[in-house]
This record gives structure tokens, sequence and C-alpha cells, in this order.
């Protein structure tokens, strides 16, 4: 599981292994001591090459997108807006067997 944080500290791009668990990375996207939390942030991702960083290979199985919000470690609150999610698969790296629409 490949993970996108905004982080109550740590700098942006740190990359490390979540709760201990071999099979979950994290990548800090942004940051509380350091960016804005009154400001809508567009975040643009090649999600296949930041698997691999974090991983040393591309995913065996579908991908599955989870949005989450979790302050259970930091035993605080928060909030969370999202908005206009899109992902795309470049026609170069469609799989042979059709499965996946190019339809945009």
């Amino acid at each position: 599981m490949l993970c996108y944080l905004w982080e109550n500290s740590g700098p942006h791009g740190a990359q490390g292994m979540a709760d201990g668990n071999a099979t979950h990375r994290y990548v800090i996207l942004r940051s509380g001591e350091e960016d804005r939390l009154d400001f809508w942030y567009a975040e643009r991702r090649d999600v296949a090459a930041d698997f691999l960083q974090a991983f040393g290979r591309l995913p065996d199985k579908d991908a599955v997108l989870s949005i989450t919000i979790d302050t259970n470690d930091t035993d605080s609150e928060a909030e969370a807006f999202y908005r206009d999610i899109r992902l795309y698969i470049p026609n170069s790296q469609l799989p042979p067997t059709g499965r996946y629409s190019t339809n945009r």
C-alpha cells in the first residue's frame, strides 16, 4: 500500500515505512509546518513511479484508491476536503487485455 500524507511535521517528499509494516510505504506531500491550511492545493503524481520508488517494483495487482483522514496516532482532530480526483493511465501503459477504458 502506498500512502500519500499531509503530515503534521516532516519535510516534503520524505518517504518511509508506515507503522513498521513492509507492505505499507508513505510519501509526505504536504506538511502542517510548511503549508497553509486555508488553501486548496492541486497534486499531480505519477503513482506507478512513486510505487516503483517505494517498493522497487511495479504493483502486481489491481490498484485500490482510498481517501482517508487519520488522527489515531496523534490523538487529535482533523478535517479534510477533497475535490475533483482524477486518475489517468497513459495509453502507452495500458495492459494488453483491454480491461481499462481510455475515455476521459
